[in-house]
């Protein structure tokens, strides 16, 4: 009888005289002749080459081990002696066909161990057996009947009659059950090239008997009077039905009736007299259910809760508390979280609700909220962390929160924004906790409209108070009306508005008026409520200001913003390649410090950075191959004209080490890629990947004179100079602390115009002291064409050149060198006159000589 896995039975005698049908069995074909065993006289035989090889033989017909107690018996002929050449496997089950393969499984062993060969138990991955046969059973050859037997418990027994009758005998016992996962049964041989043919099976029977009980898959609350209950199988219809199995606490009690399902008999349908409370915890017991086999439950206990499921509106949930940045932890774990607080009178079933900010979004699983509780959200690996605190919800994937500013969100399963907070540094109003080591926390969660004003940071000593009350809960009424943050007019038909504060939904295009005038012919309230979509009649001119006037909006507060508010905006523009541009770079930061990369724009737009990207890269053959590549900004960032933007991971650390450094001008970003202490190369990509600017810098760029570099930004010399020119970067200034991010580098120098066929140097004083004034002296030229070549040297009193500023170079129609008072060694030279000597050879051969005086000094 032949079964498939899972059924009662399976057996072959090999009787039918063959092995490809009722049932099919698979073989290794070493042999060529399709398979290497055969059936011969009812007996099934090998028939490998004539060779030293290894057969296999298999079928997919064992049982669930897992769910059934399994029995394997069979019959094995040797007649010699066999050896670690001339031997059987016999797989009981195994996790693939071909038996050379297995990774999981069990096997009896028959043969191989010398005079003491016995019949022996054991696992894949292990030379030491399960059970261990303390006779020679088979040392002499075997004509031998097996037995093996495994429960549900993982207990092996193993019994054979070595005289290959069926009056079995135990050999020994084991527990062992970490495979479970094996379809196939069969025999492995090994044999020399004259015993290809000396192997013998018969009566293979594979039996299985079901000894567990039936366990509880699932609980579902069907309405306030009915559960239905999932078994693990089908059910006794008797005991399935019988009331007095089940009980619900709380008085609930014996369900008054208790079917079977027709059509999945493993479920049971439970109906009450008495109703569930909404939002009650309830447990029922369950004792006495019989599966079909006979084995009954002893007790199971299951928790459920009954709510009515009522849509989610904006508020009901809200975002309570932040931790953005753990460290330096306090006495809270050193991970991030955010806490959430059920601000409504319903309960919640969080299972696929959304958190996220504009870069990640992670899903919530399943966890009953209900009115006035918390429940912390954190990633996954901290939840054993946080359980000790309260309800804990760990997210597979966690948006990574921003130190300095960020914008979240909670969604629930249709979508519908519950809440958001774009919370920034500012908030904490403590430069010290804005440090680390401390949470934001919200006020008042009856103030629902506020946001800078309803948020500080938490005054408990451990740094926050996830899963519990805020530490600065407190009555914080919204009594002011929203203001304007920024607008932006991101396309020539549109303009954006932002509030600092949620908006009350009543608003029309006449709220808003435009000068120059342009009609608002339409309005759309964003998810956040804090931001107003506006659709203009006309458009919207390049580098041309515009006022935006609001009037007659409130808060959902009810308070109505100032009729006389009005904002300055331009039309954003995109940009062109370097017209924003690199404009500092600090590669090598001092101990415990961040890089940065300051960006300049070098154009009179608006330029939105939104989508633009920092790269690192190789240098391949002249060309450049991006390996890291991280975002600038995820949302909308705009750069007024000629001004200053500084890219770094934590503003906080940037900002103590550069006290003088404009924070407002920061970016502040989860990575930058990784640029070298000596070398690399710093690339600036748009919204669609496009190269902007490339600065391949290196660290002989710095002042040769200055004893350490740590610490020591690289600035740009000339806005109009090519980031590429090494005359156009300089150490910062030692007057600056050495770096200037957010703000105008201490060594950019406005260029000085020489006249055609003429060089100009500016200063012409130069006292290189390190101190970033007058450090160096930049030389300009001018011709009326590009193309001449030129030797450009630095000439002492006595006629000598101490330094070569450029040979044979191929120059542009404008342009300039820098000397800062060294020498071709990278000594400063001595105080006193110089002269800077360009010649020039121009298109026809001709040599033009230029003189300029420079005068090196020094501090007494």
């Amino acid at each position: 009888m032949v079964n498939h896995r899972g059924q009662s039975q399976f057996a072959d005698d090999f009787s039918d005289g063959n092995i490809t049908a009722n049932p099919v069995w698979v073989s290794s074909n070493l042999s060529g002749n399709g398979a290497d065993f055969q059936v011969s006289s009812g007996v099934l035989q090998s028939n490998g080459p004539a060779a030293t090889s290894t057969l296999w033989i298999s079928n997919n017909h064992v049982p669930d081990v897992s769910q059934l107690q399994v029995v394997w018996e069979f019959k094995a002929r040797y007649d010699a002696a066999p050896s670690s050449s001339n031997n059987v496997e016999v797989y009981l089950f195994s996790n693939s066909s071909d038996l050379t393969a297995t990774t999981e499984g069990y096997f009896i062993r028959l043969g191989e161990s010398g005079s003491n060969d016995g019949i022996e138990l054991f696992k894949t991955g292990s030379s030491t057996p399960l059970i261990a046969d303390p006779s020679a059973s088979v040392a002499a050859g075997f004509d031998v009947s097996i037995k093996v037997t495994r429960d549900t418990s993982g207990k092996w027994i193993l019994e054979a009659d070595i005289s290959g009758g069926s009056t079995y005998e135990v050999i020994g016992t084991a527990i062992d059950k970490e495979f479970v996962n094996g379809d196939y049964f069969g025999f492995k041989v090994e044999h020399t090239s004259t015993r290809n043919k000396a192997f013998f099976f018969d009566d293979v029977a594979i039996t299985s008997s079901d000894q567990k009980a039936p366990g509880l898959v699932a609980l579902e609350v069907v309405s306030d009077s009915q559960l239905d209950l999932i078994f693990s199988e089908n059910l006794d219809k008797q005991t399935a039905e019988d009331v007095n199995n089940y009980v619900v606490d709380h008085s609930v009690d014996q369900p008054t009736s208790a079917s079977l399902d027709d059509i999945a008999p493993n479920v049971v349908h439970l109906s009450f007299e008495q109703t569930f409370s909404v939002g009650s915890t309830y447990q029922i017991n369950i004792v006495g259910i019989e599966d079909l086999a006979g084995n009954t439950t002893s007790s199971i206990l299951a928790g459920f809760v009954y709510f009515v499921e009522e849509p989610a509106v904006s508020k009901d949930v809200i975002i309570t508390e932040i931790m953005a940045d753990p460290s330096p932890a306090n006495d809270l774990p050193e991970k991030e979280f955010v806490e959430i607080y059920n601000n409504s009178d319903k309960v919640f079933d969080l299972a696929n609700w959304q958190f996220s900010d504009l870069k990640d979004a992670g899903i919530l699983s399943h966890h009953y909220l209900f009115p006035g509780d918390y429940v912390i959200l954190c990633s996954k690996d901290a939840i054993n962390e946080f359980q000790q605190l309260g309800a804990v919800i760990g997210l597979d994937i966690w948006p990574t929160l921003n130190n300095s500013e960020d914008f979240l969100q909670l969604r629930d399963v249709n979508g519908v924004v519950l809440d958001s907070v774009h919370y920034s540094n500012s908030w904490y109003k403590s430069s010290f906790k804005s440090e680390g080591g401390w949470s934001l926390e919200l006020i008042d969660p009856a103030n629902l409209c506020s946001s800078i004003d309803n948020w500080v940071a938490s005054e408990q000593l451990s740094g926050g108070t996830p899963g519990a009350a805020n530490s600065v809960l407190s009555q914080n009424p919204d009594l002011t009306p929203p203001q304007i943050t920024e607008v932006l007019g991101l396309r020539p038909d549109s303009v954006i508005v932002r509030f600092n504060e949620v908006l009350d939904t009543d608003i029309v295009p006449g709220n808003f008026t435009l000068s120059p005038e342009i009609g608002v012919s339409g309005i759309a309230l964003q998810d956040n409520l804090t931001e107003v979509g506006l659709k203009l009649s006309g458009q919207l001119q390049g580098n041309t200001p515009y006022q935006l006037k609001v009037n007659s909006i409130r808060d959902c507060s009810g308070n109505l913003i100032n009729n006389e508010t009005t904002y300055d905006f331009y039309l954003v523009e995109p940009a062109d390649s370097l017209e924003v541009i690199i404009n500092e770079v600090l590669f090598n930061p001092y101990s415990g410090g961040v890089d940065f990369v300051e960006l300049y724009n070098n154009s009179p737009k608006y330029i939105n950075l939104k989508g633009w990207a920092m790269a690192n890269a190789e240098v391949n053959g002249g060309k450049y191959d991006k390996k890291q590549i991280s975002s600038i900004a995820m949302r909308d960032i705009v750069m007024k004209p000629h001004s200053y933007l500084a890219v770094t991971e934590d503003g906080g650390i940037l900002k103590g080490q550069y006290p003088n450094s404009k924070e407002e001008a920061f970016i502040e970003v989860s990575k930058l890629p990784a640029y070298n202490d000596d070398a690399g190369v710093v690339i600036l990509l748009n919204q669609d990947s496009a190269l902007m600017d490339l600065f391949e810098y290196s660290e002989a760029y710095h002042f040769a004179l200055l004893a350490d570099k740590e610490g020591v930004s690289l600035e740009r010399v000339s806005f109009s100079a090519p980031t590429d020119d090494a005359d156009n970067w300089k150490s910062a200034s030692s007057t600056v602390a050495f770096a200037t991010p957010g703000y105008i580098n201490s060594q950019t120098r406005q260029h000085t115009q020489a006249v055609n066929g003429q060089i100009v140097a500016d200063p012409k004083v130069i006292v290189p002291d390190g101190s970033g004034r007058n450090d160096f002296t930049v030389i300009n030229y001018a011709f009326d064409q590009a193309g001449y070549v030129a030797n450009t040297r630095i000439i002492d009193a006595f006629g000598r050149t101490v330094k070569t500023l450029g040979e044979n170079e191929y120059l542009s129609a404008e342009g300039f060198y820098t000397w800062d008072a060294t020498d071709d060694a990278g000594s400063k030279v001595r105080t006193g006159y110089y002269l800077v000597y360009l010649e020039v050879f121009d298109l026809t051969g001709d040599v033009l000589h230029f003189k300029e005086k420079v005068v090196v000094g020094t501090k007494f």
